[in-house]
């Protein structure tokens, strides 16, 4: 829900905009890896033009309602 709330109100942000209120390693990986899910499903779009470099996340899609 975190990501998704971020991601509303913008096209396009870099991970470490989303990741940057977190208290522990845990919480960015569970970022991680909900973005990659939410890829995964085509709501967003993961572009990291050289390695090391910041990861951009794009919204090509409308999330889903939660239940």
């Amino acid at each position: 829900a975190h990501v998704r709330g971020i991601l509303q109100d913008a096209i396009e942000r870099g991970f470490s905009e989303i990741v940057q209120g977190a208290k522990e390693k845990a919480e960015i990986v569970v970022s991680f890896l909900a973005l990659l899910e939410l890829a995964k499903q085509k709501f967003l779009e993961l572009r990291q033009e050289r390695p090391f470099e910041e990861i951009r996340i794009r919204k090509i899609g409308e999330f889903p309602l939660l239940k």
